[in-house]
């Protein structure tokens, strides 16, 4: 007879300050899973942080941020090597009424891999 069993568990935290006119905000997150199904046991490790500012600039905002995750798999209860991702993101908004436009910039870095990149624009409406 074999015995399914899975857990996950799930921890984070985010604090945001204001410095004046400018917000500084850090985040931390991490989450676990793991599991065994007809006696072969696997699992996943998740662990992160972002920091990012977020200011004025007359009637628009600017902001930046920094972040860093790290994943690592398990199975048959042997761990692999983490994957480690180091991420920047810029990003600019402008209000033109009831709309907002945006545009911003991110990049993704696999620690020994490949990076990615992307530019972004999007517009919202609020009434």
């Amino acid at each position: 007879a074999s015995a399914n069993a899975a857990t996950y568990s799930v921890m984070g935290l985010g604090v945001a300050v204001p410095v004046g006119a400018m917000t500084i905000a850090l985040d931390y997150g991490t989450n676990v899973a793991l599991w065994t199904i007809d006696n072969a046991q696997g699992g996943s490790a998740n662990a992160g942080w972002e920091i990012s500012l977020v200011m004025p600039v007359g009637d628009a905002t600017a902001g930046v941020s920094l972040s860093n995750t790290s994943t690592t798999l398990t199975e048959d209860g042997d761990a692999k090597d983490p994957t480690v991702k180091n991420g920047t993101e810029l990003w600019y908004t402008v209000p033109i009424g009831a709309v907002s436009l945006s545009a911003g910039y991110g990049s993704a870095a696999v620690v020994d891999g490949a990076t990615t990149s992307q530019i972004g624009a999007e517009m919202s409406m609020s009434f």
